[in-house]
Order: C-alpha cells, then structure tokens, then sequence
C-alpha cells in the first residue's frame, strides 16, 4: 500500500498522539480532567511528529545558492547540506534535483578531496537552475 506524504503524516500524528495519551495517562493519572490531557498530548504529539517532518519550499535559485555554499565549503551551517538532501521538498521538480544532490552526496560530502566528475555534475545543476 503506497500512503502519500501528506496521509502518512496523518497517520504518525494519530498514532503518536494516542500512544503519548495513554502514556501520560498511565503516569498522571487522575490528576488532570480528560480534556486537559488530550489536549496536552495532542501539543506534544504535533511537536514530535508533525513539525520535523514538514517539507521544504527552496526556490531554483535558493537551491542553486545552497549547493554553491557546499562546493565553496561556506554552508551557513556544518550539517546545511545534510539537512537539504534529507528533507523532501514540495516542488516535485525541485525534488528531483534534491534527490539527484542525495545521490552525489557520498562522493562530495566526505573527508579529503570531492569527486571531480560529482563536483561537475553538481555544478551544472547549479546552472540548469539559474538557467
């Protein structure tokens, strides 16, 4: 059974949250009205489940920008380029290109000195995506 993104999420936040509800109501107890709890829980279940999990939206040029920083090695962050490739985006061609930098990844994103032919397939997706 193929789920979409969007109904997996769904699904997690629903599992997640009855799973949290019935741990908290096992230590709690029945200090709190049922109300209160569900509500607490239905808090923690979007924060742990829903949120990390959010696609991102990069643009051609930010994307293009992105991957520039980690050939020239000034990523605004140590694990920017990580955090890119792991995350999906909602365009489906910008995904595409996020997928294609997910499997270069190895060969560019390692101690010591990249792959030359991945360092050039890189840039000229940097720029199909300025193009």
């Amino acid at each position: 059974m193929d789920l979409s993104s969007g109904r997996r999420i769904k699904i997690l936040w629903w599992i997640g949250g009855l799973l949290s509800f019935a741990i908290f109501l096992w230590i709690v107890g029945p200090r709190y009205s049922w109300e209160m709890k569900f509500l607490l829980v239905s808090c923690l279940a979007t924060i742990l489940f829903v949120l990390p999990s959010k696609k991102r939206n990069l643009t051609a040029l930010q994307m293009a920008d992105l991957i520039e920083r980690f050939l020239d090695r000034k990523s605004l962050y140590p694990q920017e380029w990580n955090d890119f490739v792991e995350r999906s985006q909602r365009d489906r061609q910008m995904d595409k290109f996020r997928k294609r930098c997910y499997d270069l990844g190895p060969l560019v994103n390692h101690p010591g000195e990249p792959d030359p032919d991945a360092v050039a397939e890189l840039r000229s997706l940097v720029a199909t995506l300025r193009s």
